[in-house]
């Protein structure tokens, strides 16, 4: 009922959620009645009408990622038993991005990356969050001198839009030595309605995973978003 009046392009009727969630009347308007008390739904008085009230804007901002990694864990364990490499789970984290889950190969010794928070125009997970944000967004970040962390960083705009451009074109992020000289990352995005929430990535020394695997785990990334989208229960993923 609370999704149904989220997704509802104007605040919809008791009878029309009635009929979008398949329930009687009665039914629907108990359920109202109860989310209404619970202050997660308000009720304009004069067209009895519903939308989403302030009580489930707090309820979203108490989950923690902790909980987001729970969900797609086993999607996390299968990327990385078909890579052989280590993978990240990173979230959105007001205006930056944090690692909230990983798995380090066994295989090679690498960089560490869960609670970091990384830089936006140098991570890979930065260029997909870019690729769905307003496109002001982006010329509001090259309106100042980007600081490069390696000699590989991305200094001018020109190439970080065409990098971002990439990214939106094929779902795919990539940071190559640009955080770490010697470290490459590659990554996808799990989008809910056109929103970025959650990013899987491979990672590793440039040695094991340079630029020319691409091709090779690309459609593995783009497989994992998938099945964390459908862990999460989104409502539509990139077209």
């Amino acid at each position: 009922m609370l999704r149904a009046i989220a997704d509802a392009e104007s605040p919809p009727t008791t009878a029309e959620l009635a009929e979008a969630t398949g329930v009687n009347r009665s039914t629907a308007w108990r359920l109202l009645a109860t989310l209404e008390a619970h202050e997660l739904v308000q009720r304009d008085a004069s067209s009895g009408r519903y939308q989403v009230a302030y009580g489930s804007v707090r309820l979203g901002s108490l989950s923690r990622p902790q909980i987001l990694a729970r969900r797609v864990r086993s999607t996390l364990e299968w990327l990385a038993q078909r890579t052989s490499e280590s993978v990240q789970l990173t979230v959105p984290d007001g205006g930056g991005l944090r690692v909230v889950d990983e798995i380090v190969s066994a295989e090679v010794l690498t960089v560490r990356w869960r609670d970091h928070l990384l830089p936006v125009e140098t991570s890979s997970v930065g260029k997909l969050l870019l690729a769905w944000r307003p496109a002001e967004e982006l010329e509001s970040l090259l309106g100042r001198p980007l600081e490069p962390r390696t000699a590989r960083s991305m200094t001018t705009a020109g190439d970080l839009r065409r990098a971002v451009a990439r990214a939106r074109e094929t779902g795919i992020g990539t940071s190559l030595g640009e955080h770490d000289i010697d470290v490459n990352g590659f990554s996808s995005a799990v989008v809910d309605r056109g929103t970025p929430i959650a990013f899987l990535s491979v990672s590793g020394p440039a040695s094991r995973l340079p630029e020319r695997r691409l091709p090779e785990l690309a459609p593995i990334l783009l497989e994992a978003a998938a099945r964390a989208g459908r862990q999460l229960g989104v409502r539509s993923q990139v077209d």
